[in-house]
This record gives structure tokens, sequence and C-alpha cells, in this order.
């Protein structure tokens, strides 16, 4: 499972508070399906993923758009697919969907690892000129 590292700070504190804290939702979830716990508990893992990213998201977009990033409606683009993604496997576990935990755990860490460098990478340096205004 994938681990928080300082190779994966944007240098922008709310944000890499936020990612740090996404990459323990993953391994949390990753620590429920490897220790065989059952569909409730996956899901309530999975609750407060939806949950956060739904937070975390909105804080990213906000310091997108007042910092004029460009490319902040892609950026808001994928973030509405991974949601989408992710409520369907919720979806699809509630129902006893087979494979589907590999399926979560898969998607949350090239989501993440991905997404954070190759994604949000690019708007941190505009997002730090515009914080240290």
């Amino acid at each position: 499972m994938a681990r928080w590292t300082p190779n994966y700070k944007l240098a922008i504190e709310a944000i890499d508070e936020q990612h740090a804290e996404l990459f323990r939702t993953a391994s949390d979830l990753y620590d429920s399906i490897a220790e065989g716990h059952g569909k409730a508990a996956i899901s309530a893992v999975l609750d407060r993923l939806v949950r956060y990213t739904g937070t975390h998201f909105e804080t990213e977009e906000r310091l997108m758009t007042e910092s004029g990033y460009l490319d902040v409606a892609e950026h808001i683009a994928e973030h509405r697919k991974f949601t989408q993604q992710i409520l369907e496997l919720q979806n699809g576990l509630r129902k006893g969907r087979p494979g589907l935990r590999l399926e979560v755990l898969q998607l949350m860490v090239d989501w993440i690892q991905n997404h954070i460098r190759n994604v949000d990478s690019r708007y941190g340096p505009l997002v730090r000129a515009h914080l240290a205004m």
C-alpha cells in the first residue's frame, strides 16, 4: 500500500495535510480489506473517503480559482470523475459485487499517487505564489 512521504508535498500546508489524510484513509481501507473485515467496515471507510474527498476537493478548487489557475475546469472534472467512480464502487460493495475490494484499492492507489504527482503538482507553483502575496 502506498504511504505518504514528503515526495508528495506541494508546499501548500492545507493541501499537504489533506493529501496525507487521504493516504491514511487509503491505508485504513487497505487494512480493512487485508484483515478480512466485513462489508460494513469497508463501507464505513468508503463513506469517510467520500466525505473527506468532498472537503479536500472544495479546498483545492477554491485555491485554484482564487489563484487564477487556468486549468481549473479540467481539474474539477477529474475530481468529479473520481467521486463518481468511488460512489459506483461503494454502491457495488453494498450490492455484494464480487472482486470489488481489489478494484477499490487499485483506484485509490492509482488516484492518490498519480493525481497528486501529475495533476495537483501543476497548480502548486501558482497557488503558492498566490498565498505568498
